[in-house]
């Protein structure tokens, strides 16, 4: 059994989490803290997000820095390239690193620092995921159980990293958090976006990439299965054909949790097509790296697409269980006002807009433009920095 079997385990777990807490306790007392910062890897195994991004700026910056994670095949990899700065989080190495950095980050929940125990004496910063048009938290209804240990994560941390004063002001009923603990300084995943020119490697080892790329990513959904391409009027063969004679690649990113939690239905039948592929995580680890290849975006309601407005290229929207969504889990922000592209919902009208924007006719720039400024307060590349610049001069790291 792993160790994270026996943590998840509730009469266990909960005596082995209070003797961590006790023994960092205890071992905060003898060890001097550093000036180092302490990353965990969201979900605590993937290097991916925010979390990777930012370690990874920092890595080359020559800071103090380490990352975190609990499967060891995930740090024998990742020390080939990182050296001693990734840690296995089941080591007495990295229990000694995590007493002693003053500075605690994170993406998801403070699941990632799994086995250890934040503490409201280091300074912690959640860099979070991605801006959403989907309500999250505490807004999305979360039961009483649930929303009192979010309640009680949020206490802990010092910041909450946001992209615009608009994605603010809704974290504020997402997760109770008040406005002296949201850091609007971008993120570092769209760093990436802003700064790095597309990977010639990455085309190298998937050459579906080299044609006109269409990305579609649907986003996950709590109560039932994603419908992959969800028209009545759908035919595979059919779009594939299309594909081809307009010598264009569909890619279909299926979330990350559809893995873990239910099957998406049509996503195995893409294996019989020319021109769709599959590129889930197992094809493309970091969904950030694959964007500069994409020319046209399609999803229904995934925040993928306030970060590929900062590439200013064309989105096709397919909300084809809209009413349920106006339900569970509800808009943070009115969908037709703010998502910048055709709403499709057949082959048809899909094919109909593909075919415009193949023609090179863009009807939606300006409305993605005035959306890009709305939610992306910074459009430097310099989110990291600014992150690094209020780990510094906090006092918490001082």
């Amino acid at each position: 059994m792993s160790p994270v079997s026996w943590f998840r385990k509730p009469v266990i777990g909960y005596f082995l989490r209070t003797f961590m807490a006790l023994l960092q306790g205890l071992a905060g007392l003898l060890i001097k803290k550093n000036h180092s910062i302490f990353i965990a890897a969201p979900q605590g195994f993937r290097f991916a997000d925010n979390s990777s991004f930012l370690f990874r700026y920092l890595y080359e910056n020559e800071v103090n820095c380490f990352y975190t994670v609990n499967r060891k095949e995930d740090y024998i990899h990742l020390s080939k390239t990182y050296g001693y700065h990734i840690l296995y989080a089941y080591s007495y190495r990295a229990f000694i690193q995590f007493v002693k950095s003053k500075c605690l980050v994170y993406a998801y929940a403070d699941w990632d620092f799994h086995p250890f125990q934040v503490s409201g004496n280091k300074l912690v910063i959640n860099l979070w995921h991605s801006i959403s048009i989907k309500k999250l938290g505490l807004a999305a209804g979360l039961s009483k159980i649930h929303a009192l240990k979010l309640k009680k994560e949020m206490q802990l941390i010092d910041a909450f990293v946001a992209s615009s004063k608009k994605e603010a002001d809704s974290l504020y009923d997402c997760f109770g958090l008040s406005s002296e603990k949201i850091l609007v300084s971008g993120t570092p995943r769209n760093d990436y976006l802003l700064n790095k020119q597309p990977n010639d490697d990455l085309v190298t080892r998937n050459p579906e990439l080299a044609k006109r790329t269409i990305l579609y990513c649907p986003t996950f959904r709590n109560n039932g299965i994603t419908n992959l391409l969800p028209f009545n009027d759908f035919d595979l063969k059919e779009l594939d054909a299309f594909l081809a004679a307009n010598d264009t690649n569909l890619l279909v990113r299926k979330h990350h949790r559809e893995w873990y939690y239910q099957k998406a239905m049509g996503y195995d039948e893409l294996a019989e097509c020319t021109h769709i592929f599959k590129a889930g995580q197992s094809e493309f680890e970091e969904v950030q790296e694959l964007l500069p290849h994409v020319d046209i975006l399609m999803t229904d309601y995934s925040g993928i697409y306030f970060d590929f407005l900062l590439l200013d290229r064309p989105m096709v929207f397919a909300p084809y269980d809209m009413d349920q969504f106006c339900v569970k889990p509800g808009f943070l922000f009115d969908y037709e006002k703010n998502t910048p592209g055709a709403k499709v919902y057949d082959t048809a009208q899909f094919k109909v807009e593909l075919s415009n924007i193949f023609s090179g006719i863009d009807k939606y720039s300006n409305e993605r433009e005035s959306i890009r400024d709305q939610f992306h307060l910074y459009q430097d590349g310099k989110s990291s920095q600014r992150i690094l610049d209020y780990i510094q001069s906090h006092k918490k790291f001082n």
